[in-house]
């Protein structure tokens, strides 16, 4: 009998099966069944979320134990509320051991979300962060005008109780700038992040409703906040089962900044239109905390900027520095261009021509007229060499290239063909007199002694003239 494989769950069956069983939710009656219902629903995600991650690699499975340890808190939380409100007939006032829980969960999915999204290794964090942070603090300036400064002039909380209860939204907005992070970041690309992102967005959606709710007294199991909380545990489940990329420690590449630019401007501008709008309709806003807010958010404007200014400053002395560089690389490259083509076209000894270059010099002088050429020999230039070596024959052979170069116009070509064999190109002569007188002087030169060192040697030359035409 062939052994059964275990299923494996995939993300796609654990969404549809929590959206079955959301809805399920809202179908069951009774407010009692309900309560006993979400917590069920919430150990369930949590559950598969546990073994979801059993399967990820380790450098992700840490992250995601993280994320389950959060929902843990949230959950019990849910439960231990659920238990207190069957027994007391009302919800536990703040501060409770519910609010310790559900503020225990928040540590561990920042933990978790930035060990999973590796947003840790981001090479711009500084810049992404202050953008994060700048649309976060827009979000903060709305939910103090709507939710919390209902919240710091009840009456009713104690001053422990208020800073309970602001925590909330607070935490939220936190979360919230993890997920506008990792937008902006570039890390949403990958799916198990757009997972996370939207549970998250949902969490903080959820409990901003919630909130609203409570403060007017309407909640009740039927809220559709309970489904915001409930899919976010689904959506986390989900994410885990996602399979991981083949290089989990993978780069990422930021976002392009101006395609969130009307975001951020937008954040910026939400302090005075909330203002605006109060002094049009007349609604009570606390104008004091809206200015903190608008001063807060200007200040990090400004720091941004500056990083903005000094990153520009920083690649601008970068692309002078390269173009630097590459001037004096094309410059280098001209040189041993110039180098290679005159390597190419002279002697390596001497630096006189060599044939090639001869050659081209004379189908050019033929060209423009009647040419003359000198060959010149060195008379025992081999029992030179032999007697005091190739070395000392080496530089008696740089003297005489000398002495012929100086002895012709910079218009005349010298050139060594080989050995002690060297020819002189006269491009332009009167007549085979002028050739001759010319010969008799490079005689005469090289017949002059020539001192190697300590080494006197006497040379003869013999040369032979050819006329064109």
């Amino acid at each position: 009998m062939q052994e059964s494989r275990p299923v494996r769950l995939t993300w796609q069956a654990i969404c549809a099966a929590g959206l079955v069983l959301i809805v399920a939710y809202f179908l069951v009656p009774g407010d009692d069944t309900k309560d006993v219902l979400y917590s069920v629903l919430g150990i369930a995600a949590t559950a598969t979320l546990l073994a979801a991650a059993r399967r990820q690699p380790k450098q992700l499975r840490v992250g995601w134990y993280l994320v389950a340890a959060a929902n843990s808190c949230f959950v019990v939380g849910d439960s231990l509320s659920t238990i207190v409100h069957m027994v007391t007939g009302h919800e536990a006032s703040p501060p409770s051991v519910t609010d310790g829980l559900y503020f225990a969960g928040y540590p561990f999915l920042f933990a978790g979300v930035l060990r999973i999204s590796n947003l840790r290794k981001l090479p711009t964090a500084r810049e992404t962060r202050a953008d994060s942070a700048l649309v976060s603090l827009g979000a903060l300036t709305l939910a103090w005008h709507f939710l919390m400064q209902a919240y710091a002039d009840d009456d009713q909380l104690s001053v422990i109780g208020k800073a309970v209860t602001l925590a909330y939204p607070v935490m939220d907005i936190g979360v919230l700038y993890l997920v506008i992070f990792g937008i902006f970041s570039g890390a949403a690309r990958h799916t198990a992040n757009q997972l996370v992102g939207a549970a998250m967005c949902l969490l903080v959606a959820a409990d901003f409703a919630y909130s609203e709710l409570a403060v007017h007294s309407t909640y009740n199991p039927d809220s559709l906040s309970n489904a915001g909380f409930l899919a976010s545990y689904v959506l986390f489940a989900a994410g885990a089962a996602v399979p991981p990329r083949s290089a989990p420690r993978r780069i990422i590449v930021p976002a392009e900044v101006r395609h969130w630019l009307p975001l951020i401007g937008g954040a910026m501008l939400v302090p005075p239109c909330v203002l605006l709008l109060s002094a049009v309709t007349g609604a009570e806003v606390n104008v004091a905390a809206i200015a903190a807010m608008s001063v807060v958010l200007t200040a990090l404007a400004i720091v941004r900027a500056s990083w903005l200014f000094d990153r520009l400053r920083k690649q601008a002395a970068l692309l002078t520095q390269r173009g630097e560089s590459l001037h004096l690389a094309i410059g280098t490259q001209h040189a041993l261009q110039e180098d290679l083509e005159r390597q190419a076209s002279h002697d390596s000894l001497t630096g006189l021509a060599n044939r090639g270059l001869l050659r081209k010099g004379i189908v050019s002088a033929l060209a423009h007229g009647a040419p003359a050429m000198l060959f010149c020999d060195l008379d025992g230039f081999k029992e030179v060499n032999d007697s005091l070596g190739h070395g000392v024959g080496d530089e008696l052979l740089v003297v005489v290239a000398r002495r012929l170069s100086a002895a012709v116009r910079e218009s005349e070509l010298v050139a060594r063909l080989g050995g002690d064999e060297f020819a002189i190109l006269l491009d332009r002569v009167d007549g085979p007199a002028d050739a001759v007188a010319l010969a008799h002087r490079v005689v005469a030169l090289l017949q002059q002694p020539i001192m190697i060192g300590e080494l006197r040697i006497q040379l003869t030359a013999s040369v032979g003239v050819a006329f064109a035409g």
